[in-house]
């Protein structure tokens, strides 16, 4: 094609006319190298373009940045896209590609630009609970999830970090299907990249292609030459002028040697502040070196207005403020260039290397690995406006690592680093290059076998272990991370009981501006300091495996990088532990500001007896305030609506019973059923999405009966008693308002529900039963516990059917594949979602 509609340039390069072309045959290539500044994300613009039109693709699209701190900015600049594509007739196709259709004005699903939601939603995870979940809610819906490799890869595995039961499944499914993913300067993430090539291998393996098996398809992109990367651009881009332009961009190199390392810090600082004009981004690979220079150039300029500091360990908050502000506009491509504006700086580490939109008019920065060198300078003079763009490098004269050395050689043998430059350097020195850039891990192996182990979800004994498929096996400690949050509330979940804490962090978790991400030992030694600073005090952690615990932190009692790793930690907003900058700092005794209210979810008291429902949205928990509390977890009592309460409130219901654990969340809705409405309207939804997937026909029955059947096991006394309904009334779907999980005994309606399918009449088939079975998060691959069975029959009548769920599980795995069975139970509970948050079919 010789246009791209809605495509944000009149006139696409070539290699974007040749990529959308392949799209559109359902063609994945499996490497994308382009250089810095060609618009090599635009591929996501591009994929979702071809979705659209209708080409044979995945209607999901993953795209992996490795740089949590440009997972916002990506997402952002792909919404943009997705509200372009609102024009003309695309988002009517997007909309017929879907099975339910987009609310109109419901706050439940109602995006950040209010009004009606985008046709495609974009996810992100990128560390805690930031997910919004808009992508989950319609599997046939096209959707876009920007994430880490760490958030997206241990979902892949089954492994989801900070997933409960239930998330686990639903996750690989929706990602290991029916999904493309774009892994993003994958030279930097090479054992995430062998592993999702060998996720593919794997679904291979499966036989030929069934309609109902969507496969993963991957496609890895870089703009560092790599060994595996052939070039994605050819002569016809390089006569294009603006093609051109950004090839050839001008970098000159400057050397500056320095005698060790701790005369680094001032002399970048001193060859920064000797560039009087123009934008100039500062890199260097640590962050105590960071804010040391960030200081002194503070210091030196005067004007902290004209000085940012971007770190992968800043807070959300902290960094969405810094993109807001004048000085981050002064790095924008598109910005108002004066020769004569005095010089701004940004400091930044390799948070701000990959994937960042920057267009710096020059660089200082430390010496770092060849393919570190090239990311940095792909932030400078990017659009080729700034010909007098200089590259200033600040090293020690003997380099003790070997890739930083054999880069040393490298620069002293060239003038300038373009695009063009840094290619034919690595071509021609082939050698040269691949000693200069950063050692590879080594990557641990995975077969079918240990992804069927993982796919176990619901089995408490499995080895949930990961992160060496993600990451390789390496001895890297700034790998192992862990995320912070400041919460004003803590206290008082503390002091109401172990209960309310687990509910509110899984009913109001943490939103992307929350998070503060850091290696775990540094996570480990800031929580160290503010225990010397404040004798002691009281976080709540949720581990890697969505577990959450209580912990007593004090001068004697410290908590240890494996307990915290791959968690989240929350801290009382009054106990401080952040800079002013936005960054960790156990010293700073400051309050931290608690951001977790937006316009979806609230949290606020109310005293005596003023009802919480009169507010608008749907209350998920009320805390009791006075102390009276026995110290576990229970819905209020009328007796005790006297006292203060702190109250959650909740638009976004659907996204809480997809994503929860809990029975008193999932058993709650915004519309009140009979248990026979509810089955009959969740079959309806659930047949809506099978055959808008383009499923066969007895596939679609079988997905519809599930849905019809899925809570037939409610009608129990003993969960209906527990849901607040009175013996002699119609069994319900939801709870009356209140749910006493203590009532249940620990019985399992969907371990009912089987009992009633397996004695229809016909009985239901295999796929059926394990649907129903699953769609909580259990039967994967059982119900161990006999505690689940209830008492309705014998006790080995109750076994043999507990012992056919495992059976069935494991039949089924083999016949779908692990992420093929996932990816079935996923249309199940998104049609239960959407029909128990009031969602519309019509």
């Amino acid at each position: 094609m010789s246009t791209i509609p809605h495509f944000e340039h009149s006139d696409p390069y070539p290699w974007q006319r040749c990529l959308y072309g392949e799209f559109l045959r359902g063609v994945v290539r499996p490497w994308l190298y382009l250089p810095t500044g060609t618009g090599k994300t635009s591929a996501a613009l591009l994929y979702l373009l071809a979705v659209v039109q209708g080409a044979p693709l995945p209607r999901r699209l993953a795209y992996v940045v490795d740089r949590r701190a440009i997972v916002d900015q990506t997402r952002a600049r792909i919404e943009a896209w997705v509200e372009a594509l609102e024009t003309g007739d695309l988002a009517g196709r997007v909309d017929a590609l879907a099975a339910f259709p987009r609310p109109e004005s419901d706050a439940a699903r109602t995006s950040r630009r209010g009004g009606r939601v985008p046709a495609i939603p974009v996810g992100v995870l990128r560390g805690g609970l930031a997910d919004s979940g808009e992508w989950r809610m319609d599997p046939a819906r096209p959707g876009v999830v920007v994430g880490t490799v760490d958030m997206i890869g241990s979902r892949l595995l089954f492994s989801g970090y900070g997933d409960g039961r239930s998330r686990r499944s639903l996750h690989a499914g929706l990602l290991g299907q029916d999904t493309t993913v774009m892994l993003d300067e994958a030279h930097l993430s090479v054992p995430m990249e062998r592993l999702l090539r060998r996720l593919v291998a794997v679904q291979g393996e499966d036989g030929e292609e069934q309609p109902e098996r969507r496969r993963l398809r991957v496609m890895a992109m870089s703009a560092t030459p790599t060994g595996d990367a052939v070039a994605g651009w050819d002569t016809e881009d390089e006569a294009d002028p603006g093609f051109r332009a950004r090839l050839h961009a001008p970098k000159r190199v400057r050397l500056h040697a320095v005698e060790g390392p701790t005369a680094l810090a001032p002399r970048i600082a001193e060859v920064a502040l000797g560039i009087r004009h123009g934008s100039v981004v500062v890199y260097v690979r640590e962050v105590r070196v960071a804010s040391r220079i960030y200081r002194a150039l503070v210091r030196g300029t005067g004007d902290q207005a004209r000085v940012g500091l971007l770190t992968g360990t800043l807070r959300g908050l902290e960094r969405d403020r810094l993109l807001d502000t004048g000085l981050w506009g002064r790095f924008m491509r598109d910005r108002a260039r004066d020769a004569a504006e005095a010089a701004c700086y940004l400091v930044s580490t390799a948070a701000g290397e990959v994937g960042i939109d920057l267009d710096a008019d020059h660089a200082v920065m430390d010496l770092a690995p060849a393919d570190s060198v090239a990311q940095r300078v792909g932030r400078v003079n990017r659009n080729g406006m700034s010909p007098g763009a200089q590259v200033h490098v600040v090293h020690e004269e003997s380099p003790k690592e070997a890739p930083r050395r054999e880069t040393l050689e490298l620069l002293r043998g060239c003038e300038g680093l373009s695009p063009a430059e840094v290619a034919a350097l690595a071509s021609e020195k082939a050698a040269a290059w691949a000693a200069a850039i950063s050692p590879v891990p080594k990557v641990a192996p995975i077969d079918r076998g240990r992804i069927e182990a993982l796919a176990t979800t619901s089995d408490p004994y499995r080895d949930p272990a990961v992160d060496v498929f993600l990451r390789g096996v390496e001895d890297d400690r700034e790998a192992v991370q862990t995320q912070v949050v400041w919460r004003r509330d803590l206290a008082a979940l503390l002091a109401a009981g172990h209960g309310y804490v687990e509910r509110a962090l899984e009913g109001f978790p943490p939103a992307p501006r929350e998070v503060l991400t850091a290696p775990s030992w540094v996570v480990a030694a800031e929580l160290s300091k503010m225990a010397s600073r404040l004798e002691s005090y009281s976080m709540v952690v949720r581990g890697a495996r969505g577990k959450t615990s209580v912990v007593e932190v004090s001068e004697e009692v410290v908590p240890r990088v494996r307990d915290i790793a791959y968690g989240t930690v929350f801290l009382p907003a009054e106990a401080g532990g952040l800079a002013v900058s936005g960054l960790l700092d156990g010293r700073a005794a400051q309050p931290v500001e608690d951001c977790a209210d937006d316009e979806t979810r609230m949290r606020y008291e109310v005293v005596g007896d003023e009802s919480a429902e009169r507010r608008e949205g749907w209350v998920i928990l009320e805390v009791p305030l006075n102390g009276d509390t026995e110290g576990d977890w229970a819905w209020l009592d009328d007796d005790e609506v006297a006292g203060r309460r702190l109250v959650y409130r909740r638009a976004d219901v659907a996204q809480l019973m997809l994503a929860a654990d809990r029975d008193e969340f999932t058993s709650t809705g915004l519309r009140q059923q009979t248990l026979a409405e509810h089955g009959a309207t969740v079959g309806e939804a659930a047949e809506r999405l099978a055959r808008a997937l383009g499923l066969p026909d007895a596939m679609v029955g079988e997905i519809a009966k599930a849905g019809r059947c899925h809570d037939t096991g409610k009608a129990a006394r003993t969960w209906q008693r527990a849901a607040g309904w009175p013996d002699d009334g119609l069994p319900m779907a939801k709870s009356s308002g209140r749910f006493n999980v203590r009532l249940l005994d620990g019985y399992r309606h969907e371990f009912g529900s089987v009992l009633e399918a397996e004695g229809g009449q016909p009985p239901a088939s295999a796929l059926c039963l394990h649907l129903v079975a699953a769609h909580h998060g259990h039967a994967r691959p059982g119900f161990a516990s006999r505690r689940h069975w209830g008492g309705s029959l014998p006790d080995a009548e109750l076994e043999e059917s507990a012992r056919r769920v495992e059976t069935r599980f494991d039949a089924l795995q083999r016949e779908y594949g692990p992420w093929g069975l996932a990816w079935l139970e996923a249309i199940v509970k998104a049609a239960d979602a959407w029909v128990s948050s009031g969602g519309e079919l019509a």
